[in-house]
């Protein structure tokens, strides 16, 4: 079924050229009282932007008082897009970044990893606009290596 819908997409693409870069993290083994604090998920997310030559034209944050007191802070970006969703009860952050510039958001990596300092990256990479066959990539990094 899962190829099926997959070769059905592919047929609809006429054209199949890179529109953009996305970047989904999973990340694992963050500080919790870090994932709780909105301003410094803030701050990583200007930090990448900077990284990236990304201009940000706003922000939208939240911080959430129930169970876990994760936050979500999103940053709109004439690029597109980079957001942020914690879990501070699971150590756990998703981050996506998503850009229709010229940079590569894989050089974000290094601020995310010095910022947050996890001890687990999985990484989708998805180039957008290309057939489903030929756009994922995963990328695992894990603590030094």
């Amino acid at each position: 079924m899962r190829r099926e819908l997959i070769h059905q997409a592919s047929s609809y693409i006429v054209e199949s050229r890179e529109l953009g870069k996305h970047l989904i993290l999973e990340i694992w083994g963050c500080n919790p009282e870090q994932l709780k604090n909105v301003e410094e998920m803030s701050n990583l997310l200007r930090k990448i932007a900077r990284k990236c030559n990304m201009q940000v034209l706003g922000e939208v944050s939240t911080k959430f008082v129930a169970k876990g007191e994760g936050c979500s802070v999103v940053l709109l970006l004439a690029e597109s897009h980079i957001s942020v969703h914690t879990w501070p009860e699971h150590g756990y952050a998703a981050i996506d970044i998503f850009t229709c510039g010229r940079k590569d958001p894989i050089e974000a990596l290094g601020v995310i990893k010095e910022f947050l300092n996890p001890s687990q990256v999985c990484i989708l990479r998805m180039k957008r606009g290309t057939s489903p066959t030929e756009s994922l990539e995963w990328i695992k990094w894990e603590g030094d290596s």
